[in-house]
C-alpha cells in the first residue's frame, strides 16, 4: 500500500512538470516551410498597429504553406494588403516612427527604402523577402502598413 501511494505521489508531481514542459515547447515551436524547411519567423522588435498584426498574422500562415522556394502572396492577400510588385518581386508600404538611434543605412540593408521623411515619421517600402530582417530593426518604435485604398463609385 506504501509503495502504491508513493508512486502516485511521484507522477502526480511529475505530471504537472511533463505538462509544462510540452506546453513551453510547443508554444515557441514554429512551423518549417513545406518544400524549404525554413522557419517563418515575424516577430517584432517594437509595436504595430491592428492591421499589420493581421497582415502579418497572414502573411506568416501563407509563407509556411508555400509549396515553393519562390513565395508569391495570393490573390487574397494582393486585395486585402496594399502589396506591389516590382520587377517579380513583391513589396509593402508602411510608415515607421523612429527614436534617436535609428539608422539609414541598416533599414536599407535590411531591404526596405525610405521614401519620404518628416521629422521621425517615414514612408518606407519593404521588400517581402527581407520583412523578418526588417521587423528587428532597432530605431523603430513603431510600424504601420498603408491601408488598401478602396474607391466608392457613385
Amino acid at each position: 500500500m506504501f509503495v502504491e501511494v508513493n508512486h502516485l505521489f511521484t507522477f502526480s508531481m511529475r505530471f504537472p512538470f511533463i505538462l509544462f514542459l510540452f506546453s513551453f515547447l510547443f508554444a515557441n515551436c514554429k512551423a518549417p516551410n513545406a518544400i524549404t524547411g525554413q522557419t517563418i519567423a515575424l516577430k517584432t522588435n517594437f509595436p504595430v498597429s491592428a492591421n499589420t498584426e493581421i497582415f502579418l498574422h497572414d502573411l506568416k500562415e501563407e509563407m509556411e504553406q508555400s509549396n515553393t522556394n519562390e513565395f508569391v502572396p495570393s490573390t487574397q492577400l494582393l486585395k486585402r494588403f496594399q502589396l506591389q510588385k516590382i520587377r517579380d518581386q513583391y513589396f509593402i508600404h508602411g510608415f515607421i516612427k523612429t527614436d534617436s538611434s535609428f539608422n539609414g543605412e541598416l533599414l536599407k540593408r535590411s531591404g526596405a527604402t525610405v521614401q519620404s521623411t518628416s521629422g521621425n515619421i517615414k514612408t518606407i517600402l519593404v521588400n517581402l523577402r527581407s520583412l523578418p530582417d526588417f521587423l528587428k530593426q532597432p530605431g523603430i518604435t513603431y510600424f504601420e502598413i498603408g491601408n488598401k485604398l478602396h474607391l466608392h463609385k457613385q
